[in-house]
């Protein structure tokens, strides 16, 4: 089986690191449309240091799969995501940068069985192009 995976908040932990890192309250967040995060995306769009440090959600040893392809819509360059997955100890294999607001379906397409995602709208929307998709919850998308 063919298994593609989202990286923030599937893989990594974005929203705590970005707490930490701006050093806002760091009470999770319940939806996509923090203003913690809103407010302050462009404050670490670009910063490497920032995508370069953020920690992994659980240790790869627990992968049981090499993932076909990783598909993100993080606004920093692919080589910075790799240098990212391969420090927190991900396999090496394709990535697919579609950038911030990004669709994932056009690099999904034919590419997987089946994805792993964390973004509610993301899911809907692959599911509903025929990619089969799983959500893993967060606080973010429990109330959608």
């Amino acid at each position: 089986m063919r298994v593609g995976l989202d990286i923030d908040g599937v893989l990594l932990n974005y929203e705590e690191h970005f707490l930490e890192y701006l050093n806002l309250t760091k009470h999770h967040p319940d939806r996509w449309d923090d203003p913690r995060f809103v407010n302050n995306f462009k404050l670490i769009e670009k910063d490497e240091n920032f995508w370069l440090g953020i920690p992994r959600i659980f240790d790869p040893k627990y992968l049981y799969f090499i993932p076909e392809i990783y598909v993100t819509a993080r606004p920093i360059s692919t080589e910075i995501t790799r240098k990212s997955l391969i420090s927190n100890g991900f396999p090496d294999r394709p990535i697919i940068t579609v950038g911030h607001g990004g669709s994932k379906v056009e690099p999904l397409l034919g590419k997987v069985d089946i994805f792993v995602e964390d973004s509610f709208a993301n899911y809907m929307e692959l599911n509903k192009a025929g990619i089969r998709t799983i959500l893993v919850t967060r606080s973010h998308n429990r109330e959608e």
